[in-house]
């Protein structure tokens, strides 16, 4: 970036597109991606510098194949169908708070028919067009996301992952989980509130009361919206940054 700026290629430039794929088993949670580690310096060079440069994701994905003797060896990680949809949220979300402007996911049918072959299962559908998990969970992220303006990330502790959104109707949400795992976190509700509402990925709702001005909240690894909050509620809780230009 430093580079493109010097030789005055700067004007030129509408946005980097990078492909943040989760190329190594070592490191395959979305919210671990060197991508993400990199969006704060990227916002600051362009923000000090007067830059329009924005991101986009311009390819992400997950395959949902299982691993096997004719399995390429050390590419991509693999996931269950399940697993897929969870990763497609957790990797939309954190991408999206953190400044990503857009994302485009590969891709949108299976390219095959073998469990085994990475390149045959990015899917959100199977190959026989039937739906997966993901465009399930793909097409509720959608509802919860168009037109959201961004919080903040909140601080949940234990470990948890959470950001803060206001609707299009300017509802605040949560969205949380944790990378492995299962824990109960608790809220502290500063409102009268007395129930909250939490929705999976696939939008079945649950609700549970608000005890004492606390709330447990069930995480793991499959990410979950909570509604019911209000902005005051969040507020404390929040760390904000200046990522987002709109």
């Amino acid at each position: 970036m430093p580079h493109f700026n010097r030789i005055s290629a700067g004007d030129t430039i509408d946005l980097i597109g990078p492909h943040p794929y989760n190329m190594h088993r070592s490191n395959p949670y979305p919210e671990d991606h060197p991508m993400v580690r990199q969006l704060p310096e990227f916002h600051r060079f362009v923000r000090d510098r007067g830059l329009p440069w924005k991101v986009w994701a311009d390819e992400v994905g997950f395959s949902s194949f299982r691993l096997a003797a004719t399995t390429p060896q050390a590419i991509y990680t693999p996931c269950s169908e399940l697993e897929q949809a969870q990763l497609l949220v957790r990797m939309m979300v954190t991408q999206l708070a953190n400044g990503v402007d857009k994302l485009f996911w590969y891709d949108f049918r299976n390219d095959g028919t073998d469990p085994t072959w990475p390149e045959h299962n990015f899917g959100l559908i199977r190959y026989d067009n039937t739906p997966k998990p993901a465009l399930v969970a793909y097409a509720n992220l959608i509802h919860h996301l168009r037109q959201a303006r961004w919080l903040g990330t909140y601080t949940i502790g234990g470990g948890g992952i959470a950001y803060a959104f206001a609707d299009r109707a300017g509802q605040p949400k949560l969205v949380a989980w944790v990378r492995k795992g299962s824990t109960t976190e608790i809220l502290r509700v500063l409102s009268d509130v007395s129930a909250l509402h939490v929705r999976d990925i696939f939008g079945s709702v649950t609700t549970g009361p608000v005890s004492n001005h606390q709330f447990a909240l069930e995480l793991s690894a499959t990410p979950v919206f909570v509604e019911g909050l209000t902005e005051a509620d969040l507020k404390p809780f929040l760390e904000t940054r200046d990522v987002h230009r709109r």
